[in-house]
């Protein structure tokens, strides 16, 4: 492939085809980076071809199966070992489950986990893994009977001859007597969904009874020999360089004290304890220089749609000519503001780096191996090769470990000690240097015609990148002038509609740390897009509901979004609306394969919004795990109330104002409220994810049921009442 570097110069005529193919082909670009990052289903990645890779069988018909995705806390070392004992026809009772070290020799690619993609990319190559196992262990079992390989059936755990069932043994007896090399043959013939044992079964997750115990081990259990403990300095504003450091001397004699390390722009403290480490860094008298000073309402009043330009992402119809057949004062208009909220993950980010002459090994919690690699190698400058990454299970991440902070700092001190040395952020340093979620600003417009149809309909957004933490897919956005993760779920899904149009407007945030959270842009963009269709049925006299359908094209995309809505009206209407409450409706949009629409209950008690149900209904094809699906819906509707109703990152004079876990509002458990979950399309072949599409339409059900009770249209996220509202009796 030609790298552009060498078009530009090669010469003006060159230069001016460039030029042509950026404005010719960079608008189609542009829309299928956001069809292909969040609406086309993941493709299945390159697994090693043996299947022992994935699991040892031992003596006593133990099976360890090495799972080459992370658990983050979403259960997909439960669903996944379902699938490969289900093919595997192994015995459930004696599979144990553990995280993939190096060792099994896993693409570490395949490692990255994220996106809602897990299950839909690995359900196949996870049983075809498991069909050849077990086809491996019945030509195995045939050579030892001494009969023909379609005498042998496999039942829980164990090879049987059909035609003499006293002949028997189980998997691990088999390999346990097997002599000479493994023959590997092709994939059999995977199992019929009609005939699955294990799949589709509520069964308890692997790791529970480690987690409930205490027995699980996470990055910040792990201790290794000779292990020191780093704290760094922080800056007091966003963007403030590190000038000087004073009383290095005092610090250094601090008992505990291994090391003071200065650096370029770079202060740590390295001890034999943490709590040393800190007393030292507190010594240290540092000057830091610039930075910002702003305020949220000063970041705000950048994130603004601009009247004109803007960059296409979707595009039907003619939605310019239509808007300028219509006077002004007849188009329907509204806008909305989102705000910055944090990830919040319960375990802050970990990190135990030794830095050693060939090797760099880091133990941490990440669901992006490959980045945290690349940063080490960079922070080093070391060979990728050269660095180890190992993971233990990860405390939840929501987007924030993407990037490795931690890490990289971690690297710095031990590089200068060459000792491990463990830095773990607090939950003070979480919330203050931590990535924020960006804010939003969106502009919608829509016409109707005198039968209450929407003829054009225009979304402009404004936001800061959400790709920021994640580097190729932040060069792809410069370079082709869109951020896919920020508009993502802003193309409208109501197809019938003639006239639509998305643009997305690119704004520069300087030096405040933005990038990507649970379900990108998901629930801003649908937020504004649902929360307005609400306005327009309104305008139009027409329920919700049936304004929604309505515009939905009749292809099987607009059925399957048509299948979650009716669903969830019809769970609605089974159940009656108590004396001082409403409900509000909003679809979904369908990402990764999943559709979801969803109803929320909500009164007003002391004055606050209060929201006591949701009720989901959820196409995602075939559903693993029942139970585990259902704890994922369940979790992001929790997170997507915290956000709606809560959680507001506050600037003051450059740096966050809320330092403590008490000062950020998150959603208590006295005010969750109620979640039903209807599942449908269950036995289809197709498999959705679930972690992040039920995020997106919580914000703008709950603000939908706010304007049913009240009457009070709410723009802005957090929700707040703009006016005092009589409590019901």
């Amino acid at each position: 492939m030609i790298k552009r570097s060498t078009l530009l110069g090669v010469g003006a005529g060159v230069a001016s085809l460039v030029a042509a193919v950026r404005f010719f082909a960079f608008p189609a670009l542009r829309r299928l980076m956001v069809d292909f990052v969040f609406e086309s289903p993941a493709g299945a990645p390159t697994v090693p071809r043996s299947p022992f890779t994935w699991c040892d069988i031992l003596p006593n018909n133990q099976i360890i199966l090495y799972v080459p995705k992370i658990e983050i806390g979403q259960g997909v070392h439960t669903a996944l070992a379902q699938c490969f004992a289900d093919e595997l026809d192994g015995d459930w009772t004696t599979l144990e489950v553990r995280m993939a070290p190096p060792d099994r020799m896993f693409n570490e690619g395949i490692l990255t986990t994220g996106g809602s993609t897990t299950i839909s990319t690995m359900f196949q190559p996870v049983r075809e893994a498991a069909a050849t196992l077990r086809q491996m262990l019945r030509i195995e079992a045939a050579h030892q009977f001494g009969c023909a390989v379609d005498n042998i059936i496999t039942q829980q755990g164990r090879c049987v001859r059909r035609d003499n069932d006293t002949q028997k043994l189980t998997y691990g007896a088999l390999v346990a007597r097997k002599q000479g090399i493994w023959h590997i043959p092709p994939v059999p013939p995977l199992k019929a969904r009609d005939t699955f044992r294990l799949i589709g079964r509520p069964l308890p997750r692997v790791d529970a009874r480690a987690k409930l115990t205490g027995q699980a081990t996470y990055t910040h259990d792990i201790r290794v020999p000779n292990m020191l403990h780093g704290t760094v300095a922080r800056p007091p504003r966003y963007g403030a360089k590190l000038k000087r450091v004073a009383n290095v001397e005092q610090a250094q004699q601090h008992p505990g004290v291994v090391a003071v390390v200065v650096q370029r722009q770079f202060a740590g403290v390295v001890a034999e304890r943490i709590t040393q480490a800190r007393a030292a860094l507190a010594l240290l008298e540092l000057t830091w220089s610039g930075g910002i000073n702003n305020n949220t309402a000063d970041i705000a009043s950048l994130i603004t749609v601009p009247a004109q330009g803007g960059v296409v992402v979707q595009k039907t119809g003619d939605t310019q000519a239509q808007f300028s057949r219509i006077p002004q004062d007849q188009q329907f208009q509204a806008v909305y503001r989102t705000n910055s909220v944090l990830a919040m993950p319960l375990e802050p980010g970990v990190a135990i780096v030794h830095v050693q002459a060939r090797t760099v090994i880091v133990h941490t919690s990440t669901q992006v191996p490959p980045m945290a690699r690349l940063q080490v190698a960079l922070a080093v400058r070391r060979l990728p090769g050269q660095i180890q990454i190992r993971v233990p299970y990860v405390g939840g991440s929501f987007g924030r470990k993407v990037f490795h902070p931690a890490v990289i700092e971690a690297c710095r001190l031990s590089a200068a000690v060459r000792r491990p040395v463990k830095v773990a952020w607090t939950i003070e340093e979480e919330l203050c240097f931590s990535h924020q979620r960006p804010l939003s600003h969106q502009a919608l417009r829509a016409t109707l015609d005198p039968f209450g149809t929407i003829q054009a309909y225009e979304h402009r957004m404004a936001s800061g990148p959400h790709f920021g933490t994640i580097l190729p897919m932040a060069l792809l956005a410069n370079a082709i002038g869109v951020d896919g993760a920020a508009v993502a779920g802003a193309s409208s899904p109501y197809h019938a509609i003639p006239h639509r149009r998305t643009l997305y407007h690119h704004i520069h945030v300087p030096t405040v740390p933005i990038g990507g959270h649970r379900a990108f842009g998901f629930p801003l963009t649908i937020f504004a897009a649902e929360s307005f269709m609400d306005e327009l049925a309104h305008r139009a006299g027409d329920d919700p509901i049936t304004f929604r359908l309505h515009h939905l094209a009749a292809d099987s995309f607009g059925q399957r979004l048509r299948r979650v809505l009716t669903t969830v009206a019809d769970a609605t209407q089974a159940l009656p609306v108590s004396q001082g409450r409403a409900r509000g409706v909003a679809l979904g949009r369908t990402y990764q394969q999943t559709s979801i629409a969803m109803v929320a209950e909500v009164g007003i008690e002391g004055g606050c919004i209060r929201v006591y149900r949701m009720i989901c209904a959820v196409d995602a094809g075939l559903i693993v795990n029942p139970s585990g699906a259902r704890a994922q819906i369940e979790g992001a509707v929790m997170m997507a109330l915290s956000w709606a109703l809560y959680e507001d990152v506050q600037l003051v004079q450059g740096m966050v104002s809320q330092t403590s876990r008490e000062a950020y509002q998150l959603l208590r458990f006295r005010d969750a409220p109620d979640v039903e979950v209807h599942f449908i399309g269950r036995q289809e072949d197709r498999i959705g994810g679930l972690g992040e599409p039920p995020i997106g339409p919580v914000a703008a059900a709950v603000a939908n049921a706010i304007f049913a009770l009240t009457g009070q249209r709410l723009r802005s996220l957090p929700l707040q009442l703009v006016a005092p509202v009589q409590q019901a009796a």
